[in-house]
């Protein structure tokens, strides 16, 4: 399969670079499961991916797609060559896919491509801070390249350098404020009244998480608080989902802040309803 973009003629070293972001792609939602070939050719730079012996440290955990690590570890060896992608000066794509397998195929594509701009994670497969995660990336959209991951700066919670700079957006002013949690959730059509427990169940599973905010064990902790405080004031699972990412997509604003730490605090489970009053619209 061959593609080509219009644009400008790359030099050696974009092509290069191209290479080496897609290897750091390929090895960041697999979580370490590939070792990559990076081959400069006399007008290519070609990129042979293969499965690796062992995994290597996952260098972003919460992008690793578990389901695409299964997969490569099911249909293939140690050492075997999975796909080998080619980039030309003239921006054309070539993409072999060794294992005939539809999902390294969409895998190798997306990742071929990204790799030819400043992008953002690839978060389909995310669960737990998949909200803040996707509007990380859509407040990220014009950044330019982070310069100690694979994608645009300011997109990856998992980077040392993109989280930070999430952060310092936070207005001087930046607090709790349960009231404009209450209204993100009743935007999504919630009851008024679950909203505002919603929020203040969510202001009690912050202030019981120490970790830090955005990190990755946060957002565990965080989730696995909000589903016991919350797991029967909604009508559904799918409800309260679709609550936790609202709540989530909050947590990158400037004016979200935590509540301060409160190692005491913990979310009381709602009172059984008999007639649960979530009625959000469906998830886009």
């Amino acid at each position: 399969m061959t593609t080509a973009t219009a644009g400008s003629l790359w030099s050696s070293a974009q092509l290069r670079h191209v290479a080496d972001v897609a290897a750091r792609m390929w090895t960041t939602y697999t979580g370490g499961w590939i070792t990559s070939d990076v081959i400069a050719e006399p007008q290519s730079v070609r990129l042979v991916v293969r499965r690796a012996a062992s995994a290597s440290k996952a260098p972003y955990p919460s992008l690793v797609d578990a389901s695409l690590a299964w997969l490569l570890l099911e249909s293939s060896v140690p050492g075997a060559i999975l796909a080998t992608t080619e980039w030309q000066p003239n921006r054309a794509i070539s993409l072999h896919d060794s294992l005939g397998l539809r999902p390294i195929e969409r895998q190798a594509q997306m990742i071929a491509f990204e790799a030819t701009r400043p992008s953002v994670p690839l978060v389909g497969h995310v669960d737990i801070g998949r909200g803040a995660w996707e509007q990380a990336g859509y407040i990220a959209s014009s950044a330019r390249p982070c310069r100690a991951c694979p994608f645009r700066e300011g997109s990856n919670l998992d980077c040392e350098v993109c989280r930070p700079i999430v952060l310092e957006r936070k207005s001087p002013d930046a607090t709790w404020s349960p009231e404009l949690v209450t209204r993100g959730l009743a935007a999504l059509d919630f009851d008024p009244d679950l909203s505002r427990e919603a929020a203040q169940a969510t202001g009690l599973a912050l202030a019981a998480v120490a970790w830090p905010f955005l990190s990755g064990p946060f957002f565990r902790e965080w989730a696995a608080r909000l589903d016991a405080a919350t797991r029967e004031l909604f009508a559904s699972d799918e409800d309260r989902l679709i609550a936790r990412d609202i709540i989530e997509a909050q947590m990158v604003q400037p004016w979200f802040a935590p509540p301060p730490h409160d190692a005491a605090a913990r979310p009381s489970k709602s009172a059984p309803s008999p007639n649960p009053r979530s009625t959000p619209k469906p998830a886009a």
